[in-house]
């Protein structure tokens, strides 16, 4: 899942910012932090900091923002 954010009016930025979501169905609520993600087809895992931002009965919902 991810969402668009308004792109900003900042020389020399070469991405447009934006958030990827991820939806966990453990009821155990991770603390904001860097986690390793394994890639498909990638050996290394990739760290991305993560941030809980909401819970509901069927899991807890993460966001990385990558700007």
């Amino acid at each position: 899942i991810s969402r668009r954010r308004p792109p900003r009016a900042i020389p020399g930025l070469r991405t447009e910012p934006f958030s990827l979501y991820f939806k966990s169905q453990s009821h155990v609520l991770l603390p904001q932090k860097m986690y390793p993600f394994k890639i498909e087809g990638n050996n290394k895992p990739l760290n991305i900091f993560i941030v809980p931002i909401g819970r509901d009965r069927d899991g807890v919902l993460y966001e990385a923002v990558f700007n």
